[in-house]
């Protein structure tokens, strides 16, 4: 018959060191701190902690780019996984090429705006002029 034997008494004297966190004037050895980043709008002054963040707001203030090429469908929006919801609610038809329902590169816009190459009116006018040339040759401006 096998016994268990008590597990010996460790004493932790002398091992244990809290440390302390540090001041608001020090930071942790090594810390990352945060950069945020300010939507590029100038009506908008929201801040964001990470630049993904960001550029998923920046896309808000740009024309819709994402649009239903269904004849009779007036559905646009923003957000791809919304795509796929209306074509599985709406039509019930096999998913097509993703490439087929956008109207101009909108992500694009929005990351070279991040990156100071474009300014917010060229960002603005290019979506404008992109959204109204796909969607006028589909017809589907009446929305």
């Amino acid at each position: 018959m096998l016994f268990s034997q008590p597990a010996p008494a460790v004493s932790l004297e002398g091992v244990l060191h809290i440390i302390a966190p540090p001041t608001h004037e020090e930071t942790w050895p090594n810390e990352v701190i945060p950069v945020t980043t300010t939507c590029p709008f100038p009506k908008c002054q929201r801040s964001f902690p990470r630049p993904q963040e960001t550029e998923r707001h920046a896309l808000r203030h740009l024309p819709r780019f994402l649009l239903c090429n269904r004849r009779g469908c007036n559905w646009v929006g923003s957000r791809r996984y919304a795509l796929r919801d209306h074509l599985k609610k709406k039509h019930a038809s096999a998913l097509l090429s993703e490439q087929e329902f956008i109207l101009y590169d909108a992500k694009g816009l929005v990351k070279q705006l991040l990156n100071n190459e474009i300014t917010v009116e060229e960002a603005e006018c290019e979506a404008r002029s992109s959204f109204e040339n796909r969607a006028g040759k589909l017809g589907k401006l009446g929305f």
